[in-house]
């Protein structure tokens, strides 16, 4: 140290104005740690060996990327906020709980002192569900953001309040935006899903025609077993359907089915 301050010296030049001073390091155990965790969370490569500049490099390191992530979370909770009050997610969810966790681990990284309590810091600290969720949601947190505040809310949430005959489809819009906003990023995705969220809501709002009339039936002619809604389904749905119907029609084998159907694609050149 010179006057204080960190100074460079060598053993064959060392001025009078130097003060050689024994640098507290963290022990092995917080040491291995905090690296595992800079690796995993914040995609950074640590040096190995513990001395002073390595742990003072990566407490630098360490407090430019927190810097980097803790306003992007703010943002993404601020804008999930609606959401998730209107669909009544408990604020323990997994997703919340990573990206609260997080953001706790930011600022308190922000706020260590020094070198050695940044590293402790990072190394002690208790996550609230998993390293592998906070992991993801780091990784993706910027993209996460920008994700939801473009998704078109408006459109999905006027989807999921219709109360017609394509109530039952909007509640499986409910659903589907209830379970992924529930779930880490590290087991459903977001992004893709609001996509597909946006993608069938706009079908559904495109959807109009009443479904037709069910046929008159006697009280000791037949009674109705299931039934669904009129509502437009893509490849993938079609065929989930359709499987569920003719298992459905395996374990009732004395039943009959009132359908009509109607297939279309797109025109050629669009």
């Amino acid at each position: 140290m010179r006057n204080g301050v960190p100074a460079q010296a060598s053993l064959d030049r060392i001025d009078d104005a130097i003060e050689l001073r024994e640098e507290i390091l963290p022990d092995e155990v917080a040491w291995t740690k905090a690296r595992e965790r800079a690796s995993a969370l914040f995609g950074l490569v640590p040096g190995e060996i513990r001395k002073g500049a390595t742990v003072a490099r990566l407490a630098a390191d360490l407090k430019a990327k927190a810097g980097e992530k803790r306003g992007p979370l703010a943002e993404l909770l601020r804008d999930l906020g609606p959401r998730v009050e209107a669909l009544r997610v408990p604020m323990t969810a997994p997703r919340l709980a990573t990206i609260r966790s997080a953001q706790s681990l930011t600022s308190d990284l922000m706020g260590a002192g020094n070198a050695l309590a940044t590293v402790e810091t990072l190394a002690g600290a208790v996550l609230e569900t998993s390293e592998a969720a906070m992991s993801r949601l780091m990784a993706a947190v910027e993209d996460l953001r920008g994700a939801v505040s473009v998704a078109p809310w408006d459109l999905i949430e006027t989807a999921m309040g219709l109360g017609d005959h394509r109530r039952a489809a909007a509640q499986g819009l409910r659903e589907k935006l209830a379970e992924t906003l529930e779930a880490d990023e590290h087991v459903i995705a977001l992004k893709p899903v609001i996509r597909e969220l946006q993608a069938r809501a706009t079908r559904l709002l495109a959807e109009t025609t009443q479904p037709p009339p069910e046929p008159q039936q006697t009280a000791t002619d037949e009674e109705v077993v299931d039934e669904r809604p009129q509502t437009v389904l893509d490849a993938a749905e079609a065929t989930h359907a359709l499987d569920t119907l003719r298992e459905r029609l395996k374990a009732e084998p004395r039943s009959r089915l009132t359908i009509a159907w109607r297939l279309t694609r797109p025109r050629q050149g669009e």
